[in-house]
């Protein structure tokens, strides 16, 4: 059958319009979802003339090649999706029609090209006249019930609606119906049957994802079938119950970073959308979740590179940005003036894509762009991440990230308690961040032992893993002023039941370039545990000292109170872009108890250090000039004191996990 011709002809007798779609003046929208006739020319205004225009022509030529396909060849059983993890041989070569349609129906309308809107409307009966609109096989067997929820559904919902919208004047009202069908038959159903089924999509990205199928598919249907409002109503509603479920109370989510971006980018559309179909404005639409969870995003940029990017925490890509359309979507709903000052960055150092939701999205001009790092102080303690990024003269921007909260069951890594440390631009001590998830070393990059942590030794080497059926860790306790910052998180919880009684992790900083590690560890049975460092960036040692040798900015790891019984440099398996990764991996002697108390500086490459560990009458100290800094070590508890000029200034306590200062 598939080696077949295709019985379906271009000319689509009956369903296209043979002479109406080129009457150019026809070409308006036809429903108005994102924008209707009279936003039309201020809209074309913006894409032609404006910043975006470059943006815009690259999505121009894209559509020209697009003209060169058959869509009436793709028509079989399944509609075309070409996704090798569920997909067979003989469909790997056919076109993901989807966004192909969407985008040729877009430009067609822009630029008032009717042959586009003719195309883009016979790749929507083409998909219409698939029999199905799942991506496998596996899930239309005689007999079965797997399925592998609506992702092909909804996107060919969301596709064939913006058609009916923007290329809508080239099909006869059959056509329109044949295409109505195919979303009220073939995709709807099995978006229905999900959210009514499968609880977890609700409580993930999943769900609000699929939203935007079925909200935006369903009020395509309004102007012929007004019944269905009904739908949207119920739709919206567990929308904003999802939103409110994935958003915590601080604004963060549990899936790291890439998730967020690839949520939020999908969904903001369909908010717009939404906030069109009440007729408000996106600001007015936006929910204090969307607000809250907006600052968390701000929270979680990077400092290397330009600044333009996000930590790789969990399932994420190293050096990866925020969607602009998103980007540009907080400049309507957010007041931070950070929002408009990222996006003008990324408008400036990065190469726009033909995005054509960031083009509706898009403010008409570009704020005047500004340096984007600065200094802050950030925590989030229901997903327990915080940040601080502190400015050195010499250095220039350091930024610590702890990581810690609780275990998740979707998209997680065995990173609580681990750190990220970059300085001038460059990342220092990694997190790997994750590669495609078909590449082998996948899995590994997330595991406790490729995260900066004090990690648990076997003795027989084997793996040991923080589970996700456990509470997690816990953000205790943060303290940020007068230049100093301390945080805690308490990791005991994390790991597997039974195997710490307790595991803290506090750090204490007084200056952007060092950061003291109080590692407090016990367990029930002996075990040794080591203290790790990750970096693409060569290692060596250095006496009783240990280097990460960055190119602007390198690491001095000082152990402080303690020696390690072995000290290892090697490479250990490959980051987000494959690249190799060294491990510094500094092990205890065994025993029931730990209490590592160990230093990291940053130093300019190239240049001394200028932190001194003194060891005297027992006590434990550092200096660099005029500072000291004295240790008093107790059980479950750390003084700090700091020393100016040989005057005592301010004392720090952490009692347990809980910072205070005097």
């Amino acid at each position: 059958m598939a080696s077949r011709a295709s019985p379906y002809s271009p000319d689509w007798p009956g369903a296209l319009l043979q002479a109406g779609a080129a009457e150019t003046d026809a070409l308006q929208p036809q429903i108005g979802i994102f924008f209707g006739g009279e936003e039309l020319e201020t809209l074309r205004h913006k894409l032609t003339t404006g910043y975006l225009a470059p943006a815009f022509d690259q999505l121009r030529q894209q559509a020209q090649k697009d003209m060169h396909l058959i869509p009436e060849a793709e028509i079989g059983r399944l509609v075309p999706w070409p996704l090798r993890i569920f997909g067979r041989n003989r469909d790997m070569h056919k076109t993901l029609t989807a966004g192909v349609m969407e985008r040729l129906a877009f430009v067609g309308l822009i630029d008032r090209n009717p042959e586009m809107s003719n195309m883009a409307a016979r790749m929507a009966l083409s998909a219409a006249h698939c029999e199905y609109w799942c991506e496998s096989p596996m899930g239309i067997f005689p007999g079965a019930s797997w399925h592998h929820r609506s992702f092909t559904e909804e996107i060919y919902c969301r596709a064939c609606a913006l058609v009916l919208d923007w290329a809508g004047f080239c099909l006869t009202p059959h056509g329109k119906q044949v295409i109505r069908d195919a979303i009220i038959m073939k995709g709807l159903p099995r978006i229905e049957s999900d959210f009514k089924r499968m609880e977890y999509i609700r409580h993930m990205n999943q769900g609000i994802v699929f939203s935007s199928g079925r909200i935006i598919g369903t009020i395509s249907l309004l102007p012929a079938y007004p019944r269905y409002r009904s739908l949207v109503e119920e739709a919206e509603r567990d929308l904003h119950e999802m939103i409110d479920d994935y958003v915590h109370a601080d604004g963060d989510t549990l899936e790291g970073m890439a998730y967020w971006n690839y949520t939020f980018s999908q969904s903001m559309p369909l908010f717009y959308a939404l906030a069109r179909y009440h007729g408000q404005t996106l600001q007015a639409y936006a929910t204090p979740s969307l607000i809250k969870t907006g600052d968390y995003a701000l929270g979680m940029l990077s400092t290397a590179g330009d600044g333009t990017t996000y930590l790789p925490i969990n399932d994420a890509h190293a050096d990866q940005a925020y969607s602009p359309g998103l980007v540009a979507a907080y400049c309507q709903i957010s007041t931070r003036l950070e929002w408009r000052n990222l996006y003008a960055n990324m408008m400036q150092t990065t190469q726009i894509a033909p995005d054509l939701y960031h083009m509706i999205l898009a403010p008409q001009d570009l704020a005047l762009a500004r340096p984007l790092v600065e200094p802050k102080f950030v925590a989030f303690p229901d997903v327990g991440q915080a940040s601080t990024i502190r400015h050195d003269p010499e250095v220039g921007y350091t930024h610590l990230h702890l990581c810690s909260g609780p275990a998740f069951w979707g998209h997680y890594d065995e990173d609580k308690g681990s750190f990220i440390l970059e300085a001038a631009g460059e990342v220092l001590a990694l997190d790997r961040g994750v590669s495609n998830y078909d590449h082998p070393e996948a899995n590994l990059m997330g595991f406790a032992s490729r995260h900066n942590m004090v990690y648990p030794e076997r003795p027989d080497g084997a793996e040991v893993h923080q589970p996700t059926d456990v509470p997690g860790a816990r953000l205790v306790s943060t303290l940020n002023g007068d230049g100093v910052v301390a945080v805690t998180s308490d990791n005991a919880a994390a790991w597997p039941r039974g195997l710490f009684k307790t595991n803290l992790r506090r750090i204490f900083s007084p200056s952007a370039t060092l950061f003291v590690f109080d590692d407090e560890v016990e367990t029930e049975a002996p075990w040794a545990v080591s203290f790790r460092v990750h970096s693409v960036y060569p290692m060596r040692a250095d006496g009783p000292a240990f280097w990460v040798q960055g190119e602007r900015a390198s690491l001095r790891i000082m152990p402080l109170n303690w020696t390690p019984v072995t000290a290892g440099m090697d490479v250990l398996g490959m980051e987000s872009h494959l690249q190799s990764v060294n491990l510094l991996r500094l092990v205890t002697p065994t025993a029931t108890a730990h209490r590592l108390l160990t230093a990291v500086e940053i130093v300019v490459s190239g240049t001394a250090p200028q932190w001194l560990p003194i060891h005297a009458d027992g006590a434990v100290m550092l200096r660099k000039g005029g500072l000291e800094l004295q240790f008093a070590i107790e059980s479950a508890e750390l003084q700090v004191t700091l020393v100016r000029n040989g005057q005592a200034a301010t004392t720090y306590l952490c009692r347990g996990g809980m910072w205070a200062n005097s």
